[in-house]
């Protein structure tokens, strides 16, 4: 014989303990409505505030991504001579590293701007770039 063939009708249709908790619950919410809507609508608003800053996050180093593209196609544009790619290189990497992006990409873009210096033997600049490169707070150990 079962458990249930030798209880009461009244033990069967007793709610279990879960059920009790789930009502108390339900009867609880019921009666501060305001509360839990006021919660409800701060977590909806902490999720997409934090999905939409992630979001922005992302462009930006996408957009900083292509930004650095362009500035550094300057230097392997086939089409001009070799001193004007490097002297355009130059710049564009330059004014990429100097625009405030404030990311490794723009100390990336000193580095190899620094390196474009020392191929056109202006090693005294390239020594410069590189030191700026070095005390970038950017600048990661490897660096």
């Amino acid at each position: 014989m079962s458990d249930a063939e030798n209880m009461s009708r009244k033990e069967l249709l007793q709610q279990n303990r879960l059920e009790k908790n789930l009502y108390a619950f339900a009867d609880h919410a019921y009666r501060n409505k305001r509360i839990y809507i006021s919660a409800a609508v701060s977590v909806v608003v902490i999720i997409l505030g934090t999905w939409g800053g992630w979001k922005y996050l992302q462009s930006e180093s996408v957009n900083q991504a292509n930004l650095f593209h362009i500035a550094r196609s300057k230097i392997s544009n086939t089409a001009l001579s070799n001193e004007e790619r490097l002297n355009q290189g130059i710049a564009a990497l330059q004014e990429f590293a100097r625009s405030g992006s404030g990311s490794t990409l723009s100390v990336i873009a000193l580095m190899e701007s620094g390196e474009a210096l020392a191929r056109q033997s202006q090693i005294d600049q390239s020594i410069s770039v590189f030191k700026d490169v070095i005390n970038n707070p950017d600048a990661t150990v490897f660096f």
